[in-house]
C-alpha cells in the first residue's frame, strides 16, 4: 500500500492530557508511522506539541494551527458556549482543509476528536475521501433508571432518543454518512443510532486505550486475596447521576457477605452528601468509605491494592476508569450496556443487563458474592480482564486497526477499477 496523505480535523489534539485531546494526540501519533498527515487544531495545543513530538513520526506529521477572532473566542466562557465555539470553529478549517487538499493530493479527509455523531463536522465538503469517526452519541441511559433524574435530566435523555429515533430524517447526518468511506463507531449503540442504509460502512472500534507504561504499572504483584479479613470493592469515577453509585452501595447493603468487603469510593460529584446519607441510613458507615478525588498515581495504587472493580454506571464510552481496573487485573461488575459491553467480555466481567433500579441492586449483589464466594474464579476473571486490555485496548491495537481499515479502503478502490 503506498503512503498515503490525509488530512485530520483535531480540535482536540495535545500530548501528556487526557480525554479528548490525549485521545486525539495518541491516534495522531500511531498514524504518523504509516501515513503523511496534516493535522489542523488549535494553537494553544502548539508548545505542547512541539516540544513532545518524536522523531519517529517529526517527518511525517504537519501541523496546522487554526483559530476564530478572540471576539469569538469569548464564547467559550458562557454556558454552553463551547458549543457555539466548536461549531464554528469547524466551519473555520474547511477553506484551510480545501486547500491543503489542493496542494498535496490529498487521499482522505478525517474528523477525529470531539466525536459525536450530533456535533458539526464539514470534512466530508473539502474534495476528497471521507472518514468519520471514532464517534459516539448513539448511548443513552434505559428509561427505567430515569427516576432517580432531575426533569431537567429526564429531558435531555428523552430528547436523545428522539433524536436517535430521527437519525433517517437528519439532514446533516444523512450527508455525512452519504459521503464518508468509512464510519468509525465507539460502540453498537452509536451503529444502532446511524441509518440502517448506511451499516455496511461502519466498524466499531473505541477511541480509548491505554498506555503500555500504565498497563506495566498496573501488573499485579500478588496472586490472590484468599486470606484477606476484607475484601476490597473499589469505584473510580464521578459522583453524578448517570454514574449510578447509589445502586452500587444498595448493592453492598444487600450482599450475603457484605461483612467480608469494603467499599471504596474515589471520585467528586454534586450527590457526594446524598450518597453520605444513602450510607448512614443503611448502616453502612463501616463498609462504606468515600475518599474523594485523588491524584491519578494514588488511583493507580488503589486499584493494585484492590480485589474487585464495581463499575455501576449506566452510559459510557471508552472509560479510563473500567479499562484501568481491567489492567490491574481485577475481575469486574458492571452493566452490559454502551461502552462497557465493548470493554469488557463473559469471561473478564459480571455484566449486569438493564432492569429495575431495585434489580439491578440485586443482581449487582448476587454478582460480589460469587467473586468473593470463588477467589479461584475471581482470580481467573481478574486475569482474563488484564489479558484483554494487553491484547486489545492498547495504542498498538488501535495502530493495527486503522492499518487494516485504510488497506481495506485501497483494496476496494483496486477491486472498482
Amino acid at each position: 500500500m503506498k503512503k498515503l496523505k490525509i488530512i485530520v480535523s483535531a480540535y482536540g489534539c495535545e500530548p501528556n492530557k487526557g480525554s479528548e485531546s490525549g485521545t486525539g494526540w495518541f491516534w495522531v501519533e500511531c498514524m504518523a508511522k504509516h501515513f503523511e498527515l496534516w493535522v489542523i487544531t488549535r494553537s494553544n495545543n502548539e508548545e505542547n506539541i512541539v516540544n513532545n513530538i518524536s522523531d519517529e513520526i517529526r517527518e511525517n506529521v504537519h501541523f496546522v494551527y487554526y483559530d476564530l477572532p478572540n471576539s469569538i473566542t469569548k464564547l467559550k466562557k458562557r454556558e454552553k458556549g463551547f458549543y457555539w465555539y466548536y461549531f464554528l470553529w469547524q466551519k473555520g478549517i474547511v477553506k484551510i482543509a480545501k486547500q491543503l487538499v489542493k496542494e498535496n493530493k490529498v487521499d482522505y479527509a478525517m474528523h477525529l476528536t470531539f466525536g459525536s455523531i450530533w456535533l458539526p463536522t464539514y470534512m466530508h465538503k473539502v474534495g476528497c475521501p471521507f472518514i468519520w469517526g471514532p464517534v459516539g452519541g448513539g448511548e443513552s441511559i434505559p428509561d427505567c433508571y430515569l427516576s432517580k433524574f432531575s426533569f431537567k435530566q429526564q429531558l435531555v435523555q428523552r430528547g436523545r432518543k428522539i433524536l436517535i429515533n430521527s437519525s433517517n430524517i437528519n439532514p446533516g447526518m444523512q450527508s455525512r454518512c452519504k459521503k464518508a468511506e468509512l464510519i468509525i463507531a465507539r460502540t453498537q449503540d452509536t451503529v444502532a443510532a446511524l441509518p440502517k442504509r448506511y451499516r455496511d460502512k461502519i466498524v466499531v472500534m473505541l477511541e480509548t486505550a491505554v498506555a503500555n507504561n500504565v498497563i506495566e504499572e498496573l501488573a499485579p504483584t500478588q496472586e490472590g486475596s484468599v486470606d484477606k479479613e476484607k475484601l476490597q470493592i473499589i469505584y473510580s469515577g464521578r459522583l453524578i447521576p448517570l454514574k449510578a453509585v447509589d445502586i452500587a452501595i444498595s448493592a453492598i447493603n444487600k450482599m450475603k457477605n457484605r461483612d467480608k468487603v469494603e467499599f471504596t469510593i474515589i471520585g467528586k460529584g454534586f450527590l457526594k452528601k446524598e450518597l453520605e446519607d444513602l450510607v448512614r441510613q443503611l448502616g453502612l458507615q463501616e463498609r462504606v468509605k468515600f475518599v474523594g478525588e485523588l491524584p491519578r498515581e494514588q488511583v493507580l495504587n488503589k486499584l493494585k491494592e484492590a480485589d474487585i472493580f464495581l463499575f455501576p454506571s449506566l452510559k459510557e464510552g471508552g472509560t479510563w476508569a473500567l479499562m484501568e481496573a481491567m489492567a490491574a487485573g481485577l475481575p469486574c461488575v458492571c452493566m452490559n450496556t454502551s461502552g462497557m459491553h465493548v470493554i469488557t467480555d463473559d469471561k473478564s466481567a459480571i455484566r449486569i443487563e438493564p432492569q429495575t433500579r431495585e434489580q439491578t441492586a440485586i443482581q449487582m449483589a448476587a454478582a460480589l458474592d460469587v467473586l468473593v464466594n470463588n477467589p479461584v474464579q475471581a482470580r481467573e476473571m481478574g486475569r482474563k480482564a488484564r489479558e484483554r486490555i494487553e491484547n486489545e485496548f492498547t495504542w498498538e491495537a488501535k495502530e493495527k486497526f486503522i492499518v487494516e481499515q485504510m488497506r481495506k479502503l485501497e483494496d476496494s478502490k483496486v477491486e472498482l477499477k
